[in-house]
């Protein structure tokens, strides 16, 4: 009701809001109107409407404007106690959450811009209905369509063996990876993929889930099959599988729910892995760098000589953001994908839907010679992380 209040004063002209104050026919009259005025102060009609016209003055002067117009608006009435309701501080902030909301809704072109999303992806078309603080599920899908290209130049086996698995630590609800195996399916040089995702959150869960049935209602995916959550002795977290079904095409999510302790992931999980995902795990670059360090670690005691690719964020466009310069040894192999990648601005009530921090992610084997011989100096992850990237001071983005 109090919401709906303020609400209600958007589009309303000064003599619409005239309507909500005391008549008071002596302010009219010619020679004592003044004299009412003054003695009336603050709770003078005169005056209450000059104060109105002030705060209606901004954007279209001639009416209230949605947003901070409004509110203001309302707490004048408010503070006077001229509603017939009250409103409540939390009506307030209500009201501006959802005003907030419904601008960025309006925003929805710019931030595709802003993810590098083409309207001719698949999921475009869920990216316009999803709800505006959920968008940030599709960070960087552009280019983990464009990684696909790459992929099959780094990793031989993945034709070979017809088949990708991608672990993604910290994964959250971000479906946009999901995007290379589909490209790589199109170009027919995969049947089937597994992803792992991890995370602790429950809700990522549930806003995965939520968003995997949108999939399927929008046709992207012909249908998903869920599986029962797998607990595990002595530990609190728990596993399952959801399988969704692209063009007659397997890809099979585990999604691993507070499952690794201290850790982004068990190290299990690297096993059978070929390409690893490293988005924004912390913020800040230096989170990057030491999951990095703690994945080349882990890999001293798995088969190292598999290849294994990474994915991760390139030169940052802000220093606070990460390096601007190649923090790797010069003679290391990278490649690079051009599109907004990473950490990306954060606005409230809607999350990270302004400007990426990178213009492009770095690709590279984690078995890469240089890479390798450049680990093997240092014993800690700590040590490690140090060593490929050093953070300035911060301010915050």
């Amino acid at each position: 009701m109090a919401i709906s209040q303020i609400s209600n004063f958007e589009g309303m002209q000064l003599a619409d809001l005239g309507l909500f104050l005391p008549s008071s026919l002596a302010e009219e009259l010619p020679l004592i109107g003044p004299i009412v005025t003054q003695i009336n102060g603050y709770k003078s009609r005169n005056r209450m409407l000059r104060a109105l016209k002030m705060i209606i003055s901004g954007g279209d002067p001639s009416l209230v404007d949605a947003g901070q117009e409004a509110i203001r608006v309302a707490r004048f009435f408010n503070e006077r106690n001229l509603l017939q309701f009250p409103i409540t501080e939390k009506d307030f902030r209500d009201y501006e959450t959802s005003s907030l909301r419904e601008e960025w809704n309006q925003k929805r072109p710019e931030i595709a811009e802003n993810y590098g999303l083409q309207n001719t992806h698949a999921f475009f078309g869920l990216f316009n209905t999803v709800d505006i603080g959920e968008c940030d599920v599709f960070r960087s899908l552009t280019s983990f369509t464009k990684l696909a290209d790459e992929l099959p130049k780094i990793l031989p086996q993945l034709e070979k063996n017809g088949e990708l698995n991608v672990l993604y630590p910290g994964s959250c609800g971000h479906i946009a990876p999901l995007a290379t195996a589909m490209e790589l399916i199109d170009e027919e040089r995969i049947g089937k993929a597994s992803f792992i995702y991890t995370d602790i959150n429950s809700r990522c869960w549930l806003g995965f889930q939520k968003l995997l049935n949108a999939t399927v209602d929008d046709g992207i995916f012909e249908s998903q099959q869920i599986g029962m959550w797998r607990v595990f002795k002595g530990e609190d977290g728990k596993e399952r599988d959801v399988v969704v079904i692209y063009k007659g095409h397997p890809i099979t999510i585990t999604f691993a729910l507070n499952r690794s302790g201290a850790k982004y992931y068990r190290p299990e999980y690297l096993q059978n892995t070929d390409l690893i995902v490293i988005h924004d795990p912390g913020g800040y670059f230096e989170g990057s760098a030491e999951l990095l360090a703690d994945i080349l670690m882990d890999l001293r005691n798995v088969e190292a000589e598999k290849n294994r690719v990474v994915i991760m964020e390139g030169m940052a466009n802000d220093t606070l953001g990460g390096p601007d310069r190649n923090p790797f040894p010069q003679d290391m192999v990278q490649y690079e994908i051009k599109g907004p990648y990473g950490h990306y601005e954060v606005f409230d009530w809607v999350g990270e839907v302004g400007k990426s921090s990178y213009n492009s992610a770095r690709v590279f084997l984690l078995n890469d010679p240089a890479l390798q011989k450049f680990a093997a100096a240092y014993s800690t992850v700590e040590e490690l992380a140090g060593a490929i990237y050093k953070a300035p001071p911060k301010k915050g983005y």
